[in-house]
């Protein structure tokens, strides 16, 4: 006779989703000239520290035990200009960001996105015009944000 044989009553566990483990921003203004998507070569204190900023986080994603499985570059500029221009110039300076994290040894998965000035933080800048005081007030919109990504 054949003895019944037991199966554990096991339901698949679900693949787990990435989460948002940490994002920090860099203004663009520290890394890049007004309307450019080329790295500043002249290194002032602020941009020391954005760059050093950066130095830092591949230090720490190089490291054994981080649980990083993606980093995401996501681009931002301000409303002034026109849309497709600032979708385009957007792509470009987080291409530029990723780009330097590539070449400091990042070795996590990569992602590149633009957000163009869909997502400003600004509310309170009123104008049109490309004014001195306007450009100054929507500066905070014009960043890129370093998000990282993991299953934990």
């Amino acid at each position: 006779a054949c003895a019944p044989v037991l199966v554990a009553d096991k339901t698949p566990e679900e693949p787990k989703q990435p989460t948002l483990l940490d994002e920090s921003s860099l203004a663009v203004d520290v890394l890049f000239r007004f309307d450019s998507a080329v790295l500043v070569r002249q290194v002032t204190p602020h941009t020391k520290d954005a760059l050093q900023a950066l130095d830092n986080l591949v230090m720490a994603l190089s490291q054994e035990d981080a649980k990083v499985d993606k980093v995401r570059v996501v681009g931002h500029t301000d409303r002034l200009g026109a849309p497709m221009y600032n979708q385009a110039l957007s792509e470009r300076r987080a291409k530029a960001v990723a780009n330097y994290l590539t070449a400091k040894g990042l070795k996590q998965d990569l992602e590149v996105l633009g957000m163009g000035s869909k997502q400003p933080i600004t509310s309170h800048c009123e104008g049109t015009r490309a004014t001195v005081e306007l450009i100054a007030c929507l500066q905070p919109d014009r960043r890129v944000s370093v998000e990282l990504w993991g299953t934990n």
